[in-house]
């Protein structure tokens, strides 16, 4: 575990190739345009563009351009904090530092706020389509959790003016969409946009993490924002225990988003009270390991049900974050076995691959968005816990 962490995350140059290139390409975004438009003339194209995109993954790093992510610079200082904590130091702090200076550096601002996107045009459908300068909470939440953690676990301050804004941002640069007197939803981005549960979550995560630094008025405000983000979150969840992607229109059920919620769960409890949050993670859990857990692979599936074919039988994303939740919950048991059928199918070598296909071949090598740095992370909780077990952990707690 600990070879790959130090084989990616202590490195400067973190550009990387991404299972979303193809989207991301003019003719990827022409036929993405084309389909929320049109589905039946839309289908053809986006098909092909699959097809092909998949039939030349060998050379995909050759076509593609890479890209520096925010996302992953903030997991990669995650993962390397969390070994900082399971006895291995502070060796990693210097490029934990830098991750951190590049983070700071390569922000979006707002006239009281910081924050992170993609660094993509992102198209949800017809109706919607962020530039790609525009910030999200599910980005931003990253980078903020690991400036915290870094204070956290260090002591210095002086990066407390980005943790400053960068809450902000969860509080004045997004957008109130619901709320009444025990819910409250937010936005994804900072328009009116849509509701989205693992979003919502993010955001009470997010004041949870910058609570502690807030005082009188400010502090009770985000308290109940936090109360009521919470209380939506908690009104949303089926009777089976799962989570829709959107409570609001057309929506599905797939493992990672839920995975998400749960995590963030769980650490916002751990930081702020949270009436009857066990219960609710708890069934969550439960419904995700039963409902997408594949006893014969060892891994979890996309989708509780799967929405459309897919020549991914198998998504690194989906069982990094399934491994880092159910370390959270200390299922270290299941997490160990997990983690052997993770290394087995997507580790070869030093190189992690983010995709299995339904014919069992490894795909789309060492992109580090999606989902090699949240492998990262998962696999330096694991060793944390692994460290505990032991005796070998450090002291104190960077928030995880």
């Amino acid at each position: 575990m600990t070879r790959l962490i130090e084989h990616f995350c202590p490195l400067q140059d973190l550009s990387t190739n991404d299972p979303y290139d193809v989207w991301i390409s003019r003719p990827g975004q022409l036929a993405r345009g084309l389909y929320h438009k049109s589905p039946a003339l839309g289908a053809g194209p986006a098909v092909a563009l699959t097809g092909l995109d998949f039939v030349l993954d060998a050379v995909h790093p050759r076509i593609y351009q890479r890209r520096e992510y925010p996302i992953v610079r903030a997991h990669a200082a995650l993962a390397l904090l969390e070994l900082s904590l399971a006895g291995q130091g502070t060796v990693f702090l210097g490029p934990v530092v830098e991750h951190l200076r590049w983070l700071s550096e390569h922000a979006l601002e707002g006239p009281s706020w910081t924050a992170w996107g993609v660094g993509f045009p992102f198209s949800v459908d017809a109706r919607l389509a962020y530039p790609a300068d525009t910030p999200f909470t599910t980005v931003s939440i990253y980078p903020l959790e690991a400036f915290c953690r870094y204070r956290s676990l260090t002591g210095d301050t002086a990066f407390d003016p980005v943790i400053e804004r960068a809450g902000r941002f969860f509080l004045e640069g997004i957008t109130v969409m619901e709320e009444d007197d025990d819910a409250m939803a937010t936005s994804y981005g900072p328009r009116a946009d849509r509701v989205v549960t693992n979003a919502i979550s993010y955001t009470m995560f997010a004041h949870a993490l910058v609570l502690e630094m807030q005082a009188g008025r400010e502090r009770e405000r985000l308290a109940e924002r936090i109360r009521k983000l919470y209380g939506f979150i908690r009104r949303e969840q089926r009777a089976d225990g799962s989570f829709l992607y959107s409570p609001r229109g057309t929506s599905f059920i797939d493992c990672f988003h839920t995975c998400i919620v749960l995590k963030n769960l769980i650490k916002t409890a751990a930081l702020v009270l949270l009436d009857g949050s066990g219960e609710v993670v708890e069934r969550g859990y439960a419904f995700l390991k039963e409902s997408m857990f594949d006893a014969g692979a060892g891994l979890f599936r996309r989708f509780a049900v799967s929405r459309r074919p897919s020549p991914v039988a198998f998504d690194l994303y989906d069982n990094a974050e399934a491994l880092g939740v159910a370390v959270l919950l200390g299922d270290l048991e299941f997490a160990r076995r997990l983690g052997d059928a993770v290394a087995a199918r997507f580790v070869e070598g030093m190189d992690v691959f983010s995709q299995v296909s339904i014919l069992g071949h490894r795909m789309r090598k060492n992109t580090l968005r999606w989902a090699v740095m949240p492998y990262m992370n998962a696999l330096a909780l694991l060793e944390r816990a692994v460290a505990k077990e032991s005796g070998a952990v450090r002291a104190g707690s960077a928030g995880g």
